[in-house]
Order: structure tokens, then C-alpha cells, then sequence
């Protein structure tokens, strides 16, 4: 089932913003791949991988997220850019995090027009989110309980940071994306 999401969001991305060299090229004015399949809203154990090379960092944007953060309205799994800390960041709402809480890791640095590997997971059996740079773990973190989804986002997205009051595009490459 998930694999099929996979493909579909590759279908998806085909159209106008397929690179030559088969990446998903973003010129970070309004682009990103979108699927609004709740099969990605997945509850407990999940990977996100993708190789990125970004051109510019402007402020949030978004790798792979699936996301809302609204101050106390919190659900999803993300992704992204986190410019107060100049790093990417992998975020995560569980059911078990307080209202307006929630795990992440930032600082994890990424340098321009230079391909770099991200890879974050989660696991509610072991209650710990990894966060991996080009095969390196940088980054782990305890947080228990299933993905939250009590306010569930419109859609996931490829290439934007997305909730009901952000939208910050991505400006470079993206190649294999995994969901899983």
C-alpha cells in the first residue's frame, strides 16, 4: 500500500517540475509535490528518507512534511529547514506530547549546492526518533506514543512546509524520497 503511495507521488511529480536528470527541481517560488492520502498519515513506525541539494535556505522550508503546527494544534511528522537554529530539523507530534509540545532535532547543518543524504525514524515500540546525515547518526531523541493526528494537515508534501497559516517552498533538488 505504501509503495504505491510512493510511486504515485513519483507519477505526481512528473509533470512541469521534472528535471532532466529525473530530481524533483524546485525554484522555491510555489512548487512541491502533493498527496492528501491519509495512508501516509502513519501512526508508529515510520522512516523518511531523501537526498537534497539545496540552492538557498529562506525560511522553513519543507523536505517531506505531513504536518500542522498551530500553536496548541500540533500533528504530523516533518522534514525541514529550521532557520533560528541554521539547520534541518525532524519533527514529530505524538499522542502522548503535551498541547504545543512536541520532538525534534535541530541544528543538523546542510550546505548549499552540495548533495547531502537526510534520513529521519521513529519507533513508538523503542520511543525514540533518529535523525541521519549521509549515513551518520547526528541525532536521536526519546518521545513515546503513536504519531498524533487529532489535527490532521491537508496533505503531504514534497518540497514545502505546509499548515493552515506557513507555506515556505523549497529552492533546489530533491531525489529519492522514501515514505515508509
Amino acid at each position: 500500500k505504501r509503495i504505491g503511495l510512493l510511486l504515485l507521488l513519483v507519477v505526481l511529480a512528473a509533470g512541469s517540475v521534472w528535471g532532466e536528470n529525473k530530481v524533483l527541481s524546485l525554484d522555491g517560488d510555489g512548487d512541491y509535490v502533493s498527496s492528501n492520502s491519509t495512508d501516509l498519515n502513519i501512526a508508529d513506525d515510520l522512516t523518511i528518507s531523501a537526498w537534497i541539494k539545496p540552492y538557498s535556505f529562506v525560511d522553513w522550508p519543507g523536505i517531506v512534511t505531513n504536518l500542522q503546527d498551530n500553536g496548541g494544534e500540533e500533528s504530523g511528522y516533518g522534514l525541514f529547514y529550521y532557520p533560528d537554529a541554521n539547520g534541518m530539523m525532524w519533527w514529530i507530534s505524538t499522542q502522548d506530547s503535551a498541547p504545543n509540545n512536541y520532538a525534534s532535532f535541530p541544528n543538523v547543518s546542510v550546505d548549499l549546492d552540495q548533495w547531502t543524504h537526510l534520513a529521519g525514524t521513529y519507533s513508538s515500540a523503542s520511543g525514540e526518533m533518529k535523525l541521519y546525515k549521509n549515513g551518520a547518526l547526528v541525532g536521536s531523541k526519546g518521545i513515546t506514543g503513536n504519531i498524533n493526528w487529532d489535527y490532521a494537515p491537508d496533505d503531504c508534501r514534497l518540497g514545502n512546509y505546509h499548515d493552515s497559516n506557513e507555506d515556505y517552498f523549497f529552492e533546489g533538488v530533491i531525489d529519492e524520497v522514501r515514505i515508509w
